[in-house]
């Protein structure tokens, strides 16, 4: 299966944008297909050469765009989806950003935790993702289920999600809330809950600014998810 990356980075100076670029790296090899990074930029940014040299060895399309401060990565979105439009039953696509990168301190460090809680159950296990998409049109962590949110009902809540190509592009996809969160709330615009994975049986979403999720929580959560996908094939195999 054909698995691709859609990246949008604010990369903020003084901020931890390189960090994710950082992860990223390390889970290159979950990538098979187009890698695309746009790269936002106004004034409180970095240039968009500092983040091309830290790209040194990898290979995605790089598209600047300038920051919309009232929609931030609304505003490309559907233009960033265009370039990857296929309705290929065997192509799946990952959609992240540099979350946190506005933020300082304490805050700053809770949401480098969350994120790389949020790399690893999307990354770590790419095989396991491609089994789950067979089935479903859209897989993430930390899905917060009946809350309007983003122009939807449910959501991914941190805004790192895959979708599955076949799914998505014999839709009306171009849909897209023009408001700030309208990313994080395009899954749920497009697929009714029934259609999504969640990945993590985290509930306590009110929290996730203000506690650190662990590495220990992540791998507990992903290895529970591998272990019912087992029980689901041995079932069907009697």
């Amino acid at each position: 299966m054909k698995r691709n990356l859609y990246f949008y980075l604010y990369p903020v100076k003084g901020s931890h944008w390189d960090w994710h670029l950082g992860q990223l790296r390390r889970y290159w090899s979950a990538f098979n297909g187009k890698k695309q990074l746009v790269v936002s930029l106004d004034r409180q940014t970095v240039r968009l050469a500092d983040v091309v040299s830290r790209l040194e060895g990898l290979d995605p399309d790089v598209y600047p765009v300038e920051n919309d401060r009232a929609r931030g990565e609304s505003r490309s979105f559907v233009a960033g989806l265009e370039r990857f439009r296929s309705e290929s039953p065997d192509e799946i696509t990952f959609y992240a950003h540099g979350k946190g990168v506005t933020h300082r301190g304490l805050k700053s460090l809770i949401m480098q935790a969350w994120s790389e809680s949020m790399y690893f159950m999307n990354l770590s296990s790419p095989g396991l993702v491609e089994a789950l998409l067979k089935t479903r049109s859209t897989a993430g962590c930390f899905r917060q289920e009946y809350a309007r949110h983003g122009g939807s009902d449910w959501h991914y809540s941190g805004t790192f999600f895959w979708f599955k190509h076949s799914a998505l592009f014999t839709r009306d996809w171009r849909r897209v809330s023009r408001g700030k969160y309208g990313v994080e709330g395009y899954p749920g615009r497009h697929f009714a809950l029934r259609e999504s994975y969640c990945l993590t049986p985290y509930r306590h979403f009110g929290q996730l600014y203000d506690h650190v999720v662990t590495r220990a929580e992540s791998r507990r959560w992903l290895a529970a998810v591998e272990k019912g996908r087992g029980r689901a094939r041995a079932g069907a195999a009697r």
